[in-house]
């Protein structure tokens, strides 16, 4: 599905004007590892994949859209487009509920602020 990422990060990094070494030190992973990452010789696990995309200052989502192949892009048409923004509005509703069981800010909630 993500036949694009090494290209893409690569792409990222160098018009950001990153070195690979830059780059690998602001997502916490070795250079050898981002160099495997960009040739597509390796594909990212989530964390690698969310570290990354923090130090190119891109939303991982974001990211994972640019990487995807053409064969596997979704269009305003699909019908997974709307499935899948239903799915993520129900994950942050979840993580919402946890986080103030667990005695945590909203997300998106600014600091100081009164939930009710």
């Amino acid at each position: 599905m993500m036949v694009e990422f090494g290209r893409t990060v690569k792409l990222l990094r160098q018009t950001m004007d990153l070195s690979s070494g830059d780059l690998a030190h602001a997502a916490g992973i070795s250079r050898p590892m981002l160099s495997l990452l960009e040739s597509g010789a390796r594909q990212p696990s989530l964390s690698v994949l969310r570290r990354v995309a923090a130090a190119l200052n891109v939303p991982s989502e974001t990211l994972v859209i640019l990487a995807m192949d053409d064969s596997t892009k979704l269009s305003a048409t699909d019908s997974r487009v709307t499935d899948l923004a239903e799915s993520i509005r129900k994950m942050m509703e979840m993580e919402n509920l946890l986080r103030c069981q667990m005695g945590g800010k909203r997300t998106g909630e600014a600091k100081g602020s009164n939930p009710e």
